[in-house]
């Protein structure tokens, strides 16, 4: 009987656990066993359409596309614009200086909003920068992972 409840057990935890392996992320991200974090970084490049505005450099760095290399002439740079939307957040939008406005302009033209959510008083992850955080594919593993030669 114990060895009957065993392996039941074994088998209702292994079909779980293949279940869990095999499932869809809300991002889209497919979490397979057989998918490489390689793979992945791929699929998030191309899914996020990232590849508008960078291509696939070398030594962990991206290149940037026409378009953006000009939007790079008016970029702060992604840790300091993170920064400056975790400040920002907490001015209310009528007693935004035109530096903060532009700056959260510019945070939902160049993609951030995808990962970033940023309401009133507080900035946090969205459902897709849940799940990517959680396969630690954020724009810097990506860029990271996918400028490896292997």
């Amino acid at each position: 009987m114990k060895t009957t409840i065993l392996i039941l057990l074994c088998c209702v935890a292994a079909l779980l656990v293949g279940l869990a392996c095999s499932r869809k992320s809300p991002a889209g991200v497919a979490v397979v066993t057989g998918n490489t974090p390689k793979e992945m970084a791929q699929h998030v490049f191309e899914k996020y359409d990232c590849e508008s505005c960078h291509t696939l450099g070398r030594e962990g760095k991206f290149g940037f596309t026409p378009r953006g290399a000009r939007l790079k002439e008016d970029s702060e740079g992604c840790v300091s614009m993170l920064t400056s939307m975790s400040v920002i957040v907490h001015v209310p939008e009528a007693e935004r200086n035109a530096q903060q406005k532009t700056r959260a302009s510019h945070f939902n033209e160049y993609g951030c909003a995808v990962c970033h959510q940023v309401k009133p008083g507080e900035m946090s992850l969205t459902q897709t920068g849940q799940e990517l955080a959680s396969l630690h594919l954020s724009c810097s593993e990506v860029q990271n992972l996918l400028a490896r030669s292997e």
